[in-house]
């Protein structure tokens, strides 16, 4: 039995020189050759996580934002309320204390009038019974004078007739001896006679007019005591009423200065409140126009990076989005808190 064998060897070899420079960084890859195959995974290092936490915090401050401005609108109104109500509280205590402080004054006024009045005319009421009474004892004292002038001329009279019985008798007696002589006598007697009955009705008559004179006198006296009295007492009770009246209008004016004065302030609280809630609004919108920028700029850098070709560039815009976002949400924080202020 017989054998055959055959071999066959062929190699093939190309060289091919090729020379490569590189200059600068290399922060990329280089392929030499075709028909490579490659393992790439792209990263961002971070920026993706780094933005949604960044964006989580931003929309946290956002909230707290709308949080205290709707606690600053809640403490404007609260304050508002508050000073309204205390200056309409304060109002209404000066009105009502001017109201009873006029009450009083009115009340003492009156009541000093009225004591000043009544003793007015207890006053005059003395006064009167004691003119009457002085009248009356003047009036005693006349008709004592009377009744001692009528029996003086009752006693005078009665004197003279007895005088002229006893010089008739005596005339008589003696007429034989002195006719005209008894004549003269008894003339003489009777003469005397008329003088003193003259002499004590003239005597009883200056009694009676100076009785009357002085009764006079008297009850013209108290009159103009009295009506002296009543003049004093209308002059007092229209000083009174003139008093009454200025303290009137002095606690109406009061009055009406300070709803004016606390009117004002309310208006002025208001107003002042307004323009607080409008700083407080337009600096709520600047926050939220300058939130709006950042997340752009972020969604803008965040796209640059995707597309980059470098390892350093991607690093580099992290670190940039990081210190633009910290910067804008300290900024938008310091614009509530002043605002608030």
């Amino acid at each position: 039995m017989g054998s055959k064998s055959s071999s066959d060897s062929r190699q093939t070899t190309n060289n091919t020189n090729t020379s490569l420079g590189v200059n600068g960084d290399n922060n990329g890859y280089m392929t030499v050759g075709n028909g490579n195959t490659y393992n790439i995974q792209q990263t961002d290092h971070g920026l993706v996580d780094g933005m949604v936490s960044i964006w989580g915090d931003m929309a946290g401050i956002q909230h707290s934002m709308m949080g205290v401005v709707g606690d600053m609108a809640y403490d404007n109104a609260q304050m508002t309320q508050n000073v309204m109500s205390d200056g309409f509280a304060f109002a209404g205590g000066v009105s009502r204390d001017a109201i009873d402080a006029m009450r009083d004054t009115n009340r003492d006024s009156l009541d000093f009038a009225e004591s000043t009045q009544g003793a007015a005319y207890d006053l005059v009421a003395q006064g009167a019974g004691a003119a009457f009474d002085f009248g009356r004892d003047a009036l005693d004292v006349g008709r004592d004078g009377l009744e001692i002038g009528g029996n003086l001329a009752r006693d005078a009279q009665q004197q003279a007739f007895a005088f002229g019985a006893d010089a008739l008798f005596a005339a008589q007696t003696a007429q034989n001896n002195a006719f005209e002589h008894s004549i003269a006598s008894s003339q003489s007697a009777l003469d005397f006679g008329a003088g003193a009955v003259d002499a004590m009705s003239n005597l009883a008559g200056d009694s009676m007019q100076y009785n009357a004179a002085l009764s006079e006198t008297a009850i013209s006296e108290n009159s103009s005591l009295a009506a002296g009295i009543a003049s004093l007492t209308a002059d007092m009770q229209q000083s009174n009423n003139d008093f009454a009246a200025g303290a009137l209008n002095t606690t109406v004016q009061a009055v009406s200065s300070a709803t004016g004065e606390m009117s004002n302030l309310a208006r002025d609280a208001m107003s002042m409140n307004a323009q607080l809630s409008a700083s407080a609004m337009e600096a709520y919108d600047r926050a939220g126009d300058q939130t709006l920028l950042a997340h752009k700029q972020a969604l803008q850098f965040a796209d640059h990076a995707s597309r980059s070709d470098g390892q350093q560039l991607a690093i580099s815009t992290n670190k940039t989005m990081t210190y633009v976002m910290l910067g804008v949400g300290g900024l938008a924080l310091a614009m509530v808190f002043l605002g608030r202020k």
